[in-house]
């Protein structure tokens, strides 16, 4: 009923009343009409939210297919009532519904991801536990904020007070990959989102994201994103031309 789409740049929040309304209209009256087994009819309040550069979003690779939140504590009747809120304005169709239901499935998500990296217990797992860590925690900090350093799995280790061995496993069992590889993979994110923000060159670009060469850059670029850097470049500006023409 609604569309949410969410940009690393920009928030575009995009629905249409008039839409959003005549289709609740139509599956009420076909969950009315139609009713399998002869129980009560179910509403389907569907969205979806997109990301320009996925992998700048360190969690989204953690989550399942699927996130089934049940009925019964603080989660499930929290959605419960955001469900009722959502359904009760597409039906009205006051002003500043759009607003509304932005905010709303922007909680939704937000809620339905915290309630997949909590435990029963309300504690943290996961990617979330890996923050909660101290020592993993910290060294996560350490490669977003200083990204563009020399940093190998010895140097990650000293800085947050580990040893090599112990620190390549605890980072490893919590997050699921390599320190290496995790920061490959930040490494790469980030060169996609300043190759479609700013004119840099590729060899600036690669300084800037921790590689020693545009040669080597390129070459872990295209290996993660399966296209050069220029190459990806010029997708993305043929995207955003394409949208802002529509």
């Amino acid at each position: 009923m609604c569309r949410r789409t969410v940009s690393d740049r920009q928030r575009q929040r995009q629905s249409s009343a008039a839409t959003a309304t005549a289709d609740r209209e139509k599956g009420l009256k076909q969950g009315a009409e139609g009713r399998a087994g002869g129980g009560p009819a179910t509403t389907l309040i569907c969205g979806g939210f997109s990301f320009d550069d996925r992998d700048a979003i360190p969690f989204l690779p953690a989550l399942p297919a699927v996130i089934h939140m049940r009925e019964g504590g603080r989660a499930g009747s929290w959605l419960r009532a955001a469900q009722e809120v959502i359904a009760g304005e597409v039906e009205a169709n006051r002003i500043g519904e759009s607003t509304i239901l932005s905010r709303l499935s922007d909680l939704i998500f937000i809620e339905a991801v915290r309630s997949y990296f909590s435990d029963a217990s309300g504690g943290p797992r996961g990617w979330f536990a890996a923050l909660n860590d101290r020592h993993i925690g910290a060294s996560i900090s350490l490669i977003h904020r200083e990204l563009s350093k020399p940093w190998t799995v010895a140097s990650l280790a000293a800085a947050v007070g580990m040893s090599r061995s112990a620190f390549a496993q605890r980072f490893s069992v919590l997050l699921g990959e390599s320190p290496i590889q995790y920061l490959a993979r930040q490494r790469i994110a980030r060169a996609c989102s300043l190759l479609g923000t700013r004119p840099s060159t590729v060899a600036k670009i690669a300084d800037q994201v921790g590689y020693e060469s545009d040669v080597a850059f390129s070459r872990a670029f295209k290996r993660h994103v399966g296209l050069s850097p220029l190459d990806y470049r010029d997708a993305k500006r043929a995207k955003s031309a394409a949208v802002a023409h529509r």
